[in-house]
């Protein structure tokens, strides 16, 4: 993230680099998919050498929202590729994703990013913010994000937009209708040491609640 390339990209400003995102309007709201109008305005991108890299490249994130149009446009793109473009396909949701496409693709499974990378991540932007949060809270986001770095940032913004600056693990729970480390120790003591009646306890509570058990 640091040569002149990855500032260009980071800024938006590199000749040799496009993204294909779903589009936002002027609520704030994204559109379902990818829309082929976007796709029609790499025009000559794909046919014009590259200027100051060796190759261009297509970001299409996430390549799950391409619409059945422009997935058809897209893969007489990709049947014969220009040798100086690249396409990178990003998804959470390779299942969503057209066989077609992927059939011409080099696959590449990433795994998931750890809890406590996670809540590093997060923390770092709290003080970058001034967002005061707790590690319980934080951990929280973490553990609800299943490995998706994007997913907790997304949850941590739903959370201040709710919650303010100050933040602590029952709002995060509350919010997202998560259960607390505390409950999930006990109920793994109960486990460990066969106590039935203890784990019938903690689950029935958890049902009344309204927690989703199958997550649990």
């Amino acid at each position: 993230g640091r040569c002149a390339a990855c500032g260009w990209m980071a800024a938006g400003s590199h000749p040799d680099f496009r993204a294909l995102n779903r589009m936002v309007d002027d609520d704030g709201k994204e559109s379902a998919d990818i829309k082929i109008e976007q796709f029609r305005v790499l025009g000559d991108f794909l046919t014009v050498g590259a200027h100051r890299a060796g190759r261009r490249i297509v970001i299409i994130d996430p390549a799950d929202a391409l619409n059945t149009v422009t997935a058809n446009a897209l893969l007489k793109t990709l049947e014969e590729p220009p040798s100086h473009v690249k396409f990178i396909f990003a998804t959470t949701d390779v299942h969503k994703v057209l066989p077609t496409i992927l059939s011409r693709c080099q696959r590449f499974d990433l795994r998931r990013i750890s809890v406590q990378d996670i809540v590093d991540r997060l923390r770092k932007g709290c003080v970058d913010e001034g967002i005061a949060i707790s590690e319980d809270a934080l951990l929280a986001i973490a553990r609800g994000a299943e490995g998706g770095l994007r997913d907790a940032e997304s949850a941590l913004d739903q959370i201040i937009s709710f919650r303010g600056k100050e933040i602590e693990e029952e709002d995060v729970l509350a919010v997202f209708g998560l259960v607390s480390r505390s409950v999930l120790e006990n109920l793994t003591v109960s486990i460990l040491k066969s106590d039935v009646p203890a784990i019938i306890d903690i689950v029935g509570a958890m049902d009344q609640a309204g927690k989703d058990l199958q997550r649990v």
